[in-house]
């Protein structure tokens, strides 16, 4: 039992296993009744591995690159990515700990440096492992 904001708050586990979630569970972290009783699943998330991510990464329906690969698309360009670049990809997403925004954060500063300078028509794109990181390569080049 504890009191929150001058009410008397009791929760009772209805569920014995301590890796479960429970409303109750919600509401002793500080969330509302109100809004807790709004809330018709509480779902516990496992972090997604190095593999999930990858799979994720080419999953042309969850990948980041999707975007990246349209907004070349409409520059008349392309954009792909090798194995090896995928792989350490995944691998520091992974080490973020951020789930699949973690392979956003780690693609925007691989491909943004290319946003500076025009895009070159017809050009084919590839983020390649180049010395242990994701470089962007104009294979036109």
């Amino acid at each position: 039992d504890e009191t929150r904001a001058g009410r008397d708050v009791h929760i009772q586990r209805d569920i014995d296993d301590p890796e479960t979630i429970v409303p109750g569970d919600v509401i002793k972290y500080g969330f509302l009744r109100e809004l807790v009783g709004r809330l018709p699943v509480c779902i516990e998330y496992s972090p997604l591995k190095q593999t999930d991510l990858k799979i994720i990464l080419g999953t042309e329906r969850l990948s980041p690159l999707t975007a990246w690969q349209t907004f070349f698309a409409r520059r008349n360009a392309s954009i792909n990515i090798t194995d090896d670049a995928a792989d350490l990809i995944a691998s520091r997403a992974s080490r973020l700990g951020m789930g699949a925004r973690g392979l956003e954060a780690i693609l925007f500063p691989i491909i943004s440096d290319q946003l500076h300078q025009p895009i070159e028509e017809g050009g084919e794109y590839e983020i390649q492992q180049v010395e242990n990181r994701p470089t962007l390569i104009n294979s036109n080049q």
